[in-house]
């Protein structure tokens, strides 16, 4: 079993290979006209079981971050970064709550299709809030999806005020950087107007 773990230099699982990244990032485009032929190589990638996709839909009837550690328990390491992130996009597909699949996506640390979840606006901001709590070094990177997760409800308040906490946090290895480009690009100009009223940069 893996170690638990949100440090930015952890190996958590084993690194994807070039490949994997770059067949992940054609699938993530939107009308990518290879998206079903991507997924088929992708899904054969890490091996799983026969009764993987049933084991999935199961879940996805009754889903919890419990759960999940359990049927995650036994994935060989080497194949655990790739079994999850299929694992994922196949939850979404069958429409589980994005809330728990955020918390499964990130059990081990931050990965894209947590990132994805919250920039979609998916994830509720108290839910990201608490992951928050317990992301050690990566807290810049929790606090800034949650101030994306509010601003994404509407609540420029909350917004603001967690983009500086993810400031007060931020290390070389976690920037608030992305987090504040996001909302920066996407808001109005009197949000703008705001946030350089409350200190937050514009890059």
């Amino acid at each position: 079993m893996l170690a638990l773990t949100d440090s930015p230099k952890s190996p958590g699982w084993a690194t994807p290979t070039t490949e994997q990244r770059v067949e992940t990032s054609h699938l993530e485009q939107k009308d990518c006209p290879d998206a079903s032929e991507i997924e088929a190589v992708l899904y054969e990638l890490d091996s799983p079981p026969e009764d993987w996709l049933e084991t999935l839909r199961v879940f996805s009837t009754n889903p919890s971050v419990e759960r999940w550690r359990e049927i995650m328990r036994f994935v060989p390491p080497d194949d655990y970064y790739q079994r999850l992130r299929n694992s994922v996009r196949r939850l979404r597909q069958m429409g589980t709550d994005p809330n728990i699949l955020f918390l499964c996506a990130c059990e081990l640390g931050m990965t894209p299709d947590a990132i994805q979840l919250v920039e979609e606006g998916l994830v509720d901001a108290d839910v990201i809030e608490e992951r928050a709590s317990r992301a050690a070094g990566a807290q810049t990177t929790y606090l800034g999806l949650t101030a994306t997760a509010a601003y994404h409800r509407g609540n420029v308040v909350g917004a603001i005020r967690l983009l500086r906490e993810a400031i007060a946090r931020e290390n070389e290895l976690c920037p608030a950087f992305p987090h504040i480009v996001f909302i920066r690009e996407r808001a109005s100009d009197e949000l703008n107007a705001a946030l350089d009223q409350a200190g937050i940069p514009r890059f």
